[in-house]
């Protein structure tokens, strides 16, 4: 077993040269919902990203020129963890290991890159949740497949036990995560569930719905509809009430 963390694209936002080069030849759409968004869930400082320095006007919101370049900035840093990524890739090919390793790439969230004027991770919205997750399992896995199926990183330990089959497989508690490829292709998962200080996200295939608990009873309720457009930004709680009860039905006790 070998774990590799790789830092970034996290804050500052640095990279080589020759990443940045060469983002500079891409085409970049500006963040969507420059103005905001009516959520008692938004990162609205957007603290940590503000506290750095930069070398453009800190005004907030950021111009839309500040915007794109910071934009390109935090691109320029993924195409270097990128580049680090395919030497550990290259590595195994040279040593013989890849047939026969399993090979899990993961972030732990998702970040606001100007979007509804928000810069961060710090909020329980589809934005900040929406992470990476590559599994090459040779034999396993179809090579190149993809699933729109909702998952949790909660799902990677029970995954790698399906997969490994270790003779040893005791857990001090039940996991509660889902072997990934033990669920059918014609079926979903209902909801995966997050967590961001005292809110709960529930997260459907099509929605998200976000509370707060007060004295054991859901409030600050919202609902986004991922299916519209801008529906990551809308609350539409009041529009579909019966969403809202069917979703509310799935929190845990």
């Amino acid at each position: 077993f070998m774990g590799l963390g790789f830092y970034k694209p996290h804050l500052p936002f640095v990279a080589p040269k020759q990443d940045w080069d060469a983002v500079q030849l891409w085409d970049v759409p500006p963040p969507a919902m420059r103005e905001g968004m009516a959520s008692k869930y938004t990162n609205k400082r957007s603290g940590e990203f503000y506290k750095y320095a930069m070398d453009f006007e800190k005004s907030r919101p950021l111009a839309l020129e500040d915007a794109q370049a910071a934009r390109r900035a935090y691109l320029a840093c993924v195409r270097y963890t990128d580049r680090q990524v395919g030497k550990v890739l290259d590595a195994l090919e040279k040593e013989g290991l890849a047939d026969n390793t399993i090979v899990v790439l993961w972030g732990d969230h998702g970040w606001f890159l100007g979007e509804a004027n928000q810069w961060g991770k710090h909020s329980p919205l589809e934005t900040a949740l929406h992470s990476p997750l590559i599994i090459r399992a040779p034999g396993a896995f179809k090579q190149g497949r993809q699933s729109d199926k909702v998952a949790s990183t909660i799902d990677i330990y029970p995954t790698l036990i399906d997969l490994c089959r270790p003779t040893f497989t005791k857990t001090a508690w039940p996991l509660d995560g889902t072997p990934l490829g033990q669920i059918p292709r014609d079926k979903q998962r209902e909801i995966v569930i997050s967590t961001w200080g005292n809110a709960i996200t529930l997260r459907s295939m099509s929605h998200r719905l976000v509370v707060q608990m007060k004295d054991g009873k859901p409030s600050n309720i919202e609902l986004y509809d991922l299916r519209l457009e801008d529906g990551d930004y809308v609350d539409v709680a009041k529009q579909q009430p019966e969403v809202v009860k069917a979703m509310l039905e799935k929190l845990p006790q």
